[in-house]
């Protein structure tokens, strides 16, 4: 009840005190269950090192008690600590000894769950083909499961893990199924975040027309679902769309509502990346003096974000404008 509440101080408590009793009573399968409750509150609090904890004493437990289903969920949830803390190696092996048990214990569901993290654990390592098996393997168990919505998730994944290896066609096929899979769950999120996916497809396909329409879908159901970032990004996109059509009035307007959406999510790196495509747009425009305060507010944002790469990019942008305006008054 309290982790519903948000009550997390109070869930800590609560599961502490249950772990103590069962301890006391000798349930080493309740004490198990508690600090796998225990561990999840720890994540919550963003206390890594108890969470860690937890879920290894948990897992010895259910270890203990032969709860193949219980270790296995035990397992996931310690990788899930390990992707956290960026400890990639830890994170593969958890995943792939949850899978292994939950296989055991024939839990379609847990096993599908686990190859999910597992293709996301693998694309963070730049294992493309291990990241595409583990995705498809994941789509198929959460379609014997009738999970919808998990499948939809694996299909979205896929089809990033097929962007990165240029397999166009296969992407847009997964993107496409993920948005239908997100729409029949009416997971208007999910949709949102497929069809954004999707327009991306479009865009390095040169299909110009089709990422227009599918950006403004996009927002629209992001704008829908109360995603001020996922707005933002949609019209971020839609205006590089606007670009490369040569409709820099819409560009203009596209990067600067963009903008504003980043600013209200607090989303200083997004603000500073609109700012510097909007001034793209007015350097295109001839507009030199727009040009150079746009840069300025993107060099400040991106100092005030520790972002070194973005503050190097546009500063270099302003010493070119500033060797262009020298040049014309020449």
């Amino acid at each position: 009840v309290h982790m519903r509440q948000n009550k997390l101080d109070e869930a800590e408590a609560s599961f502490q005190n249950a772990a103590a009793l069962h301890r006391q009573a000798q349930d080493i399968l309740g004490e198990g269950y508690d600090l796998c409750y225990l561990g999840q509150v720890h994540m919550r609090q963003n206390k890594l090192d108890e969470a860690e904890a937890s879920f290894q004493n948990a897992a010895a437990l259910h270890r203990q008690a032969k709860s193949v289903l219980g270790e296995g969920n035990d397992l996931c949830n310690l990788g899930e600590v390990h992707m956290q803390r960026n400890k990639l190696d830890e994170a593969e092996a958890s995943f792939q000894n949850a899978a292994a048990l939950h296989r055991r214990a024939k839990s379609v569901l847990g096993e599908g769950k686990d190859l999910c993290n597992l293709g996301e654990v693998h694309i963070r390592q730049n294992k493309l083909d291990e990241a595409e098996a583990s995705f498809q393997n994941a789509a198929a168990l959460h379609r014997q499961a009738q999970d919808i919505l998990g499948e939809g998730y694996d299909l979205c994944y896929l089809g990033q893990v097929h962007m990165r290896q240029n397999k166009l066609d296969e992407a847009e096929a997964s993107f496409q199924n993920a948005a239908a899979l997100h729409r029949q769950a009416q997971d208007i999120l999910g949709e949102g975040y497929d069809l954004c996916n999707l327009g991306e497809v479009h865009m390095r396909r040169d299909k110009l027309d089709e990422a227009e329409a599918t950006f403004h879908n996009a927002a629209a159901l992001h704008r829908q679902a109360q995603s001020v970032v996922g707005e933002g990004n949609d019209l971020c996109n839609l205006g590089k769309v606007h670009m490369r059509q040569g409709n820099l009035n819409e560009a203009e307007a596209s990067f600067q509502n963009a903008a504003a959406l980043h600013r209200q999510a607090k989303w200083v790196i997004g603000v500073a990346q609109d700012l510097r495509n909007l001034g793209e747009v007015h350097l295109q425009q001839g507009n030199l003096d727009k040009a150079e305060a746009v840069f300025e507010n993107a060099v400040a944002l991106c100092r005030q974000a520790q972002d070194v790469l973005g503050e190097a990019y546009d500063l270099g942008k302003l010493e070119e404008l500033r060797l262009q305006r020298n040049k014309i008054h020449n």
